[in-house]
């Protein structure tokens, strides 16, 4: 992601500050700080394209996001959350690197998500290896 014409300290100063953050987020419902580094939000997750739940288009998931790490030094942001849809629960890790480019700013960034008995359950009504290949 290339933020034009931002600096990499504000766009630093903006990565940590979960108040500012959280809002920006796609298909949030509602959120709320639970301190400096933590926040409980509520998102609507589309989940119409997976057969045996084509009955279902939307499901609300909630989660909790915290800021682990940052080092303003190296411009590393690092968040971990964890939450429950539909009964299952998930956790994952969202890493950022932002780096100084010119007049600009990039933001490299990672995820990881473990949904746990997710696969489990879609296992009892399709073939898992159909959704991966």
């Amino acid at each position: 992601m290339d933020l034009e014409k931002i600096k990499q300290e504000v766009a630093m100063s903006f990565f940590t500050d979960l108040k500012r953050v959280i809002p920006c987020l796609p298909n949030l419902v509602d959120y709320s700080v639970i301190d400096d580094k933590t926040v409980k939000a509520s998102f609507k997750a589309s989940v119409g394209s997976i057969s045996v739940l084509e009955y279902i288009s939307r499901i609300t998931a909630d989660v909790i996001i915290r800021l682990d790490k940052y080092d303003n030094l190296n411009n590393y942001v690092e968040y971990s959350f964890e939450g429950k849809a539909a009964g299952i629960k998930y956790t994952g890790k969202i890493m950022l690197n932002v780096l100084n480019r010119d007049d600009s700013t990039k933001v490299n960034w990672n995820a990881t998500v473990d949904i746990g008995k997710f696969f489990d359950m879609l296992a009892r009504f399709i073939d898992i290896n159909e959704l991966i290949n």
